[in-house]
């Protein structure tokens, strides 16, 4: 009887054991969050504290989670399923974008669009080569285009994350001969949607040789433009720009 009795209350204790075990969720950063878990879907996770607090935690920041009295092969095998768990935006693979530019200086303003065609080499980096149309006013070309190399980085792994971008290559003025250097610095924030969508807007500098429009005060060096009297400085201008991105 005694044997009998200390059989069930050592079932009760075990089975008492494994309804109080708390999930755990245990994160890139080192925090660790102890609760309940209510849901689990493509993208996060969510977990009810003690305190009746929900959190919700992208997989990407999660290193595993599981129970307190799991074994260790069975947090193995959970680290393994969040590893092969897809982000809900691809990392790598070839990117179209769709560029709208807007170039601001002191004698001139550009407004254009172009396309570029890179590839994602990881979540963080970026090389492509570009093309557009530029139309100008108070310049001398009117129509430009520009061909360069673009390079971004993101600064983090995350669904919103801050870039660099840097753009490099030539500027050819289609209604007059001539072309000069061409490179743009910039600065901006990137929102990744799912597959490879993403807008961005960035704000930067661009420095080119330009024929931009000027009075009799702005310069000396100066060009008379045939059957008018407006005068053209020719010169290496930098320029403020603002850019609007959409990558699919």
């Amino acid at each position: 009887m005694k044997r009998i009795l200390a059989a069930l209350i050592f079932a009760l204790v075990n089975v008492l054991s494994s309804v109080s075990a708390k999930d755990f969720v245990n994160l890139k950063n080192g925090s660790v969050v102890k609760g309940e878990l209510t849901e689990l879907s493509d993208g996060h996770l969510k977990i009810e504290s003690a305190d009746g607090s929900l959190w919700v935690f992208e997989l990407s920041e999660v290193e595993h989670f599981g129970k307190d009295t799991a074994e260790q092969d069975n947090t193995e095998s959970i680290k393994v399923a969040i590893a092969e768990k897809p982000l809900c935006y691809s990392t790598k693979g070839f990117r179209k974008q769709l560029e709208q530019n807007l170039d601001l200086g002191i004698f001139f303003l550009m407004f254009g669009y172009d396309a570029i065609l890179g590839y994602q080499i990881n979540s963080r980096l970026f090389f492509g080569v570009g093309t557009g149309f530029r139309r100008g006013a108070w310049t001398k070309s009117k129509y430009l285009m520009p061909l360069y190399i673009d390079a971004r980085f993101n600064c983090s792994k995350r669904k919103v994350t801050p870039f660099f971008g840097m753009k490099a290559g030539r500027l050819l003025y289609l209604n007059e001969d001539g072309s000069s250097c061409y490179y743009s610095p910039s600065f901006g924030v990137k929102i990744h949607f799912v597959k490879a969508r993403a807008l961005s807007i960035s704000l930067g500098l661009t420095c080119a040789e330009y024929y931009s429009l000027c009075d009799d005060y702005c310069c000396e060096d100066y060009e008379f433009e045939e059957g008018q009297r407006q005068r053209y400085h020719s010169s290496e201008i930098w320029s403020f720009n603002v850019r609007l991105n959409y990558q699919f």
